[in-house]
């Protein structure tokens, strides 16, 4: 995996012929596996080219699996070794440790973990990835925030599910940003 000098932000790779974004914050902990890919180099046809990784949006199921093979390949982890859940634009969080720990969990919008070799994983369409880091507990956390989730606090439940469920505090907790949809394309109502 090639990786540039970069010390703040988030930066490009190319691993296993996917483009991914790394985060500089999170270079300094090696035992913290972290990426957000985009939709290029996968093997997905149109419309849903190339790199899809949903299996509810009406895709070849052979073509997501040889995706989501290909992802973690490039992060070196294996895909029964990731957690994800159903995206339903709230501020629900799950806890994942080694005991309850299945593919998908459930209905959710935050999923959190201190649980080595557990990697959590969601899809963001046009929505905003949140990941939150605790070096200190090394803990994780990853939050889908749409605007109906974000209305509803969902970052917020997710640091507060952290402080409860593994000490953290608000203060050792690294929190990013990640790639969204923005204001050219996308229009919310009065609701917001």
């Amino acid at each position: 995996m090639m990786m540039p000098a970069v010390t703040r932000g988030v930066y490009p790779v190319t691993a296993n012929n996917l483009l991914l974004y790394r985060v500089a914050a999170f270079d300094a902990h090696p035992y913290l596996t972290h990426a957000i890919f985009t939709r290029r180099g996968g093997y997905s046809q149109a419309p849903f080219d190339t790199l899809n990784l949903g299996l509810s949006v009406g895709d070849d199921p052979q073509a997501v699996k040889k995706n989501y093979e290909q992802v973690c390949q490039a992060i070196n982890i294996l895909p029964e070794q990731t957690v994800s859940c159903h995206l339903i634009h709230s501020a629900d969080v799950l806890t994942i440790n080694q005991t309850n720990r299945q593919k998908v969990m459930g209905q959710a919008d935050g999923l959190i973990t201190a649980t080595p070799g557990v990697y959590l994983s969601m899809r963001f369409g046009d929505c905003t990835p949140l990941i939150f880091f605790d070096p200190l507990r090394r803990a994780v956390g990853l939050t889908h925030a749409g605007w109906r989730g974000t209305m509803k606090d969902a970052a917020g439940a997710t640091v507060r599910a952290m402080i409860a469920q593994f000490g953290c505090q608000a203060s050792d907790i690294i929190a990013v940003i990640g790639p969204a949809i923005g204001p050219c394309c996308y229009e919310v109502g009065p609701e917001v």
